[in-house]
């Protein structure tokens, strides 16, 4: 008789996670830059179908990415230099970012899921304070500044992170509030197909609590500018706009 799998061998590493997370979102991407939002599928329902499929499968990725920056500030060997990688890439993708998804280097009305991830690292940073007074300040203070600022995602994508941060104490609930999150997030802006991204769950509830084979530390930080300055130059080689 074989021996059973080893508990912890069970389910999803993180380094697994991760890599489902970044094929979501360059998917996502892809379908976003390369058909300029949905404006190029006008009169092609074909292509609509593909684009409305690709950008389903796209939510998957931020749920994940959530998941892992709660999983990622326990384990951090410093939160002040998480914060500060995140700050930095959250302004050294800004430009490429909007040129990707607006078509302009300078489009101050909305920020990079960076921005996003680095106020739920400040939320949940507040939340674990010694002074208790951060506690009920600094994650609300976190969530507006999501709102305030148009980041993507916005206060959703901090409520997110915080609901999925329960992880280590009480899973279903973790799970439970983030499905909350995902449905209110919809009812609020009337957008149901958003709702694919509760199939994200799925996978974060097999994470068996392994680290895998990850990458090195800056890749998927140099990923997320680099794929989408190559979406956009090759838009442009397509001569897609």
């Amino acid at each position: 008789m074989s021996n059973p799998v080893p508990a912890r061998a069970r389910g999803l590493s993180g380094a697994a996670l991760k890599g489902l997370a970044v094929l979501s979102m360059t998917i996502d991407h892809a379908a976003a830059v390369l058909l300029q939002n949905g404006a190029a599928c006008a009169g092609r329902p074909a292509l609509a179908g593909l684009y409305l499929a690709c950008r389903g499968v796209g939510r998957l990725a931020f749920p994940i990415f959530c998941f892992l920056l709660a999983q990622g500030f326990v384990h951090t060997a410093s939160r002040r230099a998480y914060a500060w990688r995140l700050a930095v890439f959250a302004l050294a993708s800004e430009a490429v970012f909007d040129l990707a998804i607006f078509g302009t280097p300078w489009y101050p009305g909305y920020q990079n899921v960076f921005f996003t991830l680095l106020l739920g690292l400040l939320a949940l940073w507040s939340l674990h304070a010694p002074n208790p007074a951060l506690h009920w300040v600094g994650p609300p203070a976190c969530v507006l500044a999501a709102g305030w600022l148009h980041t993507d995602y916005g206060s959703y994508g901090v409520l997110l992170i915080l609901a999925l941060s329960l992880w280590r104490k009480n899973r279903p609930a973790a799970l439970a509030l983030a499905a909350a999150a995902v449905l209110l997030h919809c009812a609020w802006n009337s957008y149901w197909p958003g709702a694919a991204a509760l199939f994200a769950l799925l996978p974060i509830a097999a994470y068996n609590g392994a680290r895998g084979r990850a990458l090195p530390k800056y890749a998927f930080y140099l990923y997320y500018p680099l794929h989408l300055l190559a979406l956009c130059l090759l838009r442009r080689a397509l001569g897609l706009g």
